[in-house]
C-alpha cells in the first residue's frame, strides 16, 4: 500500500496538504520558477554573507577551534565510502563463489551508520550558516510558487505568503519535505512491480508523468540503470537484482575489472574444464548451482541419476555420456574400433 501510494504521488506529481480547513496541493515548479528560486537563494546567501552570518566551511573552521569536529572525523568520513564500495564487492565476490557472506550486510550496515553519524555531527550548525538561511527562505518561496486550491487557482497570487499565517507556511512545507522520496526510496520503488508495468508499456517519461521534476527524474534513472543491466549478456541473477549490496557490488567489480580480457564463466574463474566442483554452504546456493548447468547438463545430470538409483553404483566410464565423449575423441584421434 505504501509503495502504491508513493507511486501515484510521483506519478500525478502531486503532494496534498490537508487540515480542517483547507485542501491545498503541491505541484512540482516549472522550469520558470526553478529559475527564479534558484536566483532567489543566490539573492538571500549573498545578503546572509552581507550580514556577517558564517558559511558551512566557516562554521567547521569553528567546530574544529572548539574541538567539536577533528582532523580524525574527517579522515574517516573520507575513506569510508571506499570501505563500503569495497565491502559490497567482497559481498558480490563471496556470493560470486558460493563462499559464506553471512557477516557482510551486518558490517555494510555498520559502515553506512557510521558514515551518517559523522555527516550529522559535521552539519549540525547548518541551518546556522549562508547555505542554511538561504535553503530555508528558498522553501518557502517554493511553497509560494507551488501551492494550488483544488479549482486551480494560486493560493497566494500576489506574493503575500509571508503576510499570512506563519504556522500554515511552516505545516505546509513540513508536509512536503517530509513526502519527498530519497534516493533508496526511489530505488526501491523502481523495482516495483506495478511501476514496472507502467514503464514496460511505453519507456517515455513526456506519456507516463504529468510533469517531471527532481522525483521523476530520480526514478527514471533508476528505472533505466536495472533495464541497462538486464539487457547485458552477463546480468546478474534476480537475487543480485533484489538485493542493493549485491547489486552495489556487481557494479562496483563491473567497473573495476572492465578492463579484464579473459572471459569468465558464471562463477567469475576461468576454467578450460568441461565440469566444475563446487562447494555449497547453504540450500540457496545449492540451487544456484544447480541453476548453473544448461538444458543439456540438466537432463545428462538427470539421466546418471536415474541410473545410480538403479545400478546403485556405476563407474565414470560407464555413463553413456561419458562413452560418447571417449568414442568421439578416439575418432578425432583416427582410433577406430577393432
Amino acid at each position: 500500500m505504501e509503495n502504491n501510494f508513493a507511486l501515484m504521488r510521483v506519478l500525478s506529481g502531486v503532494t496534498i496538504y490537508n487540515n480542517s480547513n483547507r485542501i491545498i496541493y503541491l505541484k512540482i515548479p516549472d522550469y520558470l520558477s526553478e529559475l527564479l528560486l534558484t536566483e532567489n537563494y543566490c539573492d538571500i546567501y549573498q545578503q546572509a554573507r552581507f550580514d556577517g552570518i558564517w558559511t558551512q566551511d566557516e562554521m567547521v573552521e569553528y567546530m574544529v577551534e572548539q574541538g567539536m569536529w577533528t582532523k580524525q572525523d574527517q579522515n574517516r568520513l573520507d575513506v569510508l565510502p571506499k570501505e563500503i564500495e569495497d565491502l559490497k564487492e567482497s559481498y558480490y565476490i563471496a556470493y560470486l563463489n558460493f563462499k559464506k557472506r553471512d557477516f557482510y550486510p551486518r558490517k555494510i550496515k555498520d559502515k553506512e551508520e557510521e558514515y551518517t553519524n559523522l555527516a550529522i555531527r559535521l552539519h549540525q550548525f547548518d541551518e546556522y550558516t549562508c547555505e542554511g538561511v538561504a535553503k530555508f527562505v528558498q522553501i518557502l518561496h517554493k511553497i509560494n510558487c507551488i501551492a494550488y486550491y483544488e479549482d486551480g487557482s494560486k493560493v497566494w497570487p500576489k506574493n503575500t505568503f509571508l503576510e499570512e499565517d506563519f504556522q500554515l507556511i511552516m505545516d505546509i512545507a513540513k508536509t512536503y519535505t517530509e513526502s519527498r522520496l530519497n534516493d533508496d526510496d526511489l530505488r526501491q520503488l523502481s523495482k516495483d512491480s506495478e511501476w514496472r508495468s507502467i514503464w514496460s508499456t511505453t519507456k517515455n517519461p513526456s506519456l507516463i508523468f504529468t510533469a517531471i521534476g527532481e522525483e521523476q527524474r530520480g526514478l527514471i534513472s533508476w528505472t533505466q540503470l536495472y533495464d541497462s543491466v538486464r539487457s547485458m549478456p552477463d546480468c546478474p541473477d534476480d537475487t543480485v537484482l533484489e538485493n542493493d549490496n549485491l547489486m552495489d557490488g556487481w557494479l562496483i567489480y563491473q567497473n573495476r575489472h572492465k578492463g579484464d580480457d579473459k572471459p569468465q564463466n558464471a562463477r567469475g574463474i576461468n576454467s578450460p574444464h568441461n565440469e566444475v566442483f563446487i562447494v555449497a554452504e547453504n540450500p540457496e546456493d545449492i540451487k544456484r548451482i544447480g541453476n548453473l548447468n544448461d538444458n543439456a547438463a540438466q537432463n545428462t545430470k538427470r539421466r546418471r541419476l536415474s541410473l545410480v538409483q538403479k545400478h546403485g553404483s556405476i563407474e565414470e566410464q560407464d555413463f553413456p555420456d561419458s562413452r560418447l565423449k571417449i568414442l568421439e575423441l578416439a575418432q578425432q584421434k583416427g582410433v577406430r574400433n577393432g
